[in-house]
């Protein structure tokens, strides 16, 4: 049974997101195929992509997702002290807002959304995803969680999952998700014990 997984030259393993040590078990089981991850949602899917090579040397601040495939346009709807995102769009390097696609299968099918599909089109012909994230300084996309989880803090809005990552790295626990304890106060990573060995 072994033998013929050694055959299998390519992997997509798709999540929201999936670990690198679930990908890390796979390719111990594939030996001879690439495995890659996407990035996308209902209304539009795959919007981007990334190899386990490349998230076994990605340090950042969120989840590395990739750069966006042939045929996608993304921009970045940056977010203002109150967390809400700007009307314009922008590609600058390490600005976090809405993440905001636009490609030919976007909502292909996507049929009787109607109420749906126009809060989400801003600008006109894009998707607002309801995620936030920023681009790197090599145009590979990060998510940092969803736009409805952001807290706002005394210096602004703090992101999710950036904020649970630094707070599971330096409490060395599996999950610290935020709360946010007071208006315009620092979130409270609520940790939780590693399971039991």
């Amino acid at each position: 049974e072994r033998r013929a997984l050694d055959g299998l030259r390519f992997l997509l393993v798709a999540g929201a997101p999936v670990p690198v040590d679930l990908l890390e078990r796979a390719a111990a089981l594939l030996p001879s195929a690439t495995l890659a991850t996407p990035y996308g949602m209902t209304e539009a899917l795959p919007l981007t992509e990334v190899t386990l090579e490349e998230l076994r040397e990605s340090d950042g601040i969120g989840v590395l997702v990739g750069r966006p495939l042939n045929g996608v346009d993304m921009g970045i709807a940056p977010l203002d002290s109150q967390g809400e995102p700007a009307q314009m769009l922008i590609d600058t390097p390490e600005t976090t807002g809405e993440i905001v696609v636009r490609c030919d299968w976007m909502r292909d099918r996507y049929d009787r959304r109607w109420a749906t599909q126009h809060r989400a089109d801003s600008p006109s012909g894009w998707h607002r995803t309801g995620d936030v994230g920023h681009f790197d300084e090599q145009g590979r996309l990060w998510v940092e969680g969803r736009l409805a989880h952001v807290l706002l803090c005394a210096d602004g809005p703090v992101t999710p999952v950036a904020a649970e990552l630094i707070a599971q790295r330096a409490a060395r626990v599996p999950l610290a998700p935020p709360v946010g304890a007071a208006p315009a106060a620092p979130p409270v990573p609520v940790h939780t014990p590693h399971p039991p060995q």
